[in-house]
């Protein structure tokens, strides 16, 4: 079986969880505003089942290119980082697409300047 979902959110890292000073732990806000905004784009385009097999997952993370860069800069080499790009998708995708992201056995991202901020999710069960 093979899925795909395009998901037309501005990519960010995970952020690290916050710690109070009375010791209480807490999710970024901007952390947490972009994974919901994720996770109703996964929903409203979820597979027939939830995949349960070996995977292998594509992530595209496409960003618009800002008018302060350099005409030969080709690729996005700022942050957000790839890794916590990925991280926040694929913990978005955990009990929505697949049971978890412990599932996955091949992972290809990629980060990209387009005409318009999105992150594309290709999923292929093996």
């Amino acid at each position: 079986m093979i899925w795909h979902c395009v998901i037309p959110v501005k990519a960010v890292g995970k952020g690290r969880p916050r710690v109070t000073k009375s010791g209480n732990a807490f999710t970024p806000v901007k952390t947490r505003l972009v994974s919901n905004q994720i996770k109703y784009w996964l929903l409203a385009n979820k597979p027939k089942r939830i995949f349960d097999g070996a995977l292998e997952v594509s992530i595209e993370f496409w960003f618009i290119k800002p008018k302060s860069a350099p005409k030969k800069r080709y690729y996005p080499t700022v942050k957000p980082d790839l890794d916590n790009c990925d991280k926040l998708v694929l913990d978005c995708c955990n009990k929505i697409i697949w049971n978890d992201d412990a599932q996955i056995v091949d992972l290809y991202s990629q980060k990209r300047y387009g005409i318009e901020n999105q992150i594309v999710v290709k999923v292929r069960e093996l």
